[in-house]
Order: structure tokens, then C-alpha cells, then sequence
């Protein structure tokens, strides 16, 4: 995941010029240089990272304060990815996803543009591989309850086999 985010954001920084899109929505070719504002993101993601959990729980009552006081494109964002990066309890990517749903991208820079892009990119491949995860764990269960039904019904089986084993003893006698 830490990969995808690094070629993704290079991609960023090599891409300055090209024309991105959100939804439907297609942004003019970007002429300035949008680096100073990626690198900004890039600190932003690697200080989430490496936040201890009361920092987070501190970032994240600031970050809610300055959304519920300006709800643009910047501060919705910088919430979205505080909830979609950061470790639990603060970890929170059902309103990552519903910040992310709700961002307008035409209130938003370029680059805020994409960083959500990148966000909602990596939220479903988040949520496909709990998905998968969470069918392998049912599969398993599933073999689990199944297994011990099958030894159920071999143990079964051969006390079944034994008691005619002895019936068939004490007949011969």
C-alpha cells in the first residue's frame, strides 16, 4: 500500500501538466508547478504515520474543529486522509470515504484533487481486501463447522461398528 502511495504521488510530481479527472469532472492542464503543494501532502501522510496515538487523538480534535468551522476542499481533505491513514481508535475509513464523497472538486486545487483521487483509490482497494479477507475467514469457518460435523459422524460411525462388532461377538458364543 505504501508503494502504491509513493508511485502514485512520483507520478504526481512527474505529471504536473497533464489533466486529471474526479468523477466527472475534468481539470484545465495544470500549468504551475504543483511540486511545493505535493511535497506538503507527502508531509502531511508521513507525519500521520508516525504520530504516537495521543498525537493522533489530538490531530484528529483539531482537524474536526477546523472542519466544523470551514468545510472546503483543504480541511475536509486533511480529515479524510487523518481517518483513512491513521492507526486505530482514530482510524475511521467509513467517514474517510463519506468526507471523500462529499469533496467537490471544483473548490479544489490540482493537487487536492488527485491527493483525494489517491485516497479514494486506496480506501476500495482497503475495503475489496477486508472483503476477500473476510469471505476466506467465513470459507474457513464454514471448513472448520464442517470438518467437525464429518468427525461427528465418524465418531458415530464407529461406535455404530463396534457395538455390531460386539452383537456379532456375542452371538458367536
Amino acid at each position: 500500500m505504501m508503494r502504491l502511495f509513493c508511485i502514485t504521488m512520483m507520478i504526481l510530481l512527474v505529471g504536473g501538466c497533464s489533466q486529471w479527472s474526479y468523477g466527472r469532472h475534468t481539470t484545465p492542464a495544470v500549468v504551475e508547478d504543483r511540486t511545493g503543494d505535493t511535497i506538503l501532502w507527502l508531509a502531511a501522510y508521513r507525519n500521520i504515520r508516525e504520530m504516537t496515538p495521543e498525537q493522533l487523538e489530538q490531530k484528529l480534535v483539531y482537524d474536526e474543529e477546523a472542519y466544523l468551522k470551514n468545510q472546503d476542499a483543504e480541511t475536509s481533505l486533511r480529515l479524510a486522509l487523518l481517518l483513512a491513514t491513521a492507526e486505530p481508535p482514530v482510524q475511521d475509513r467509513q467517514r474517510a470515504r463519506e468526507l471523500l464523497d462529499e469533496f467537490n472538486p471544483e473548490q479544489a486545487t490540482g493537487t487536492e484533487v488527485s491527493m483525494a483521487m489517491l485516497l479514494q483509490q486506496m480506501l476500495n482497494e482497503q475495503l475489496n481486501r477486508e472483503e476477500r479477507e473476510k469471505a476466506l475467514r467465513n470459507r474457513l469457518a464454514n471448513g472448520d463447522r464442517r470438518i467437525t460435523e464429518l468427525e461427528n459422524q465418524l465418531d458415530a460411525l464407529t461406535s455404530i461398528e463396534q457395538s455390531i462388532n460386539k452383537r456379532e461377538q456375542g452371538s458367536e458364543e
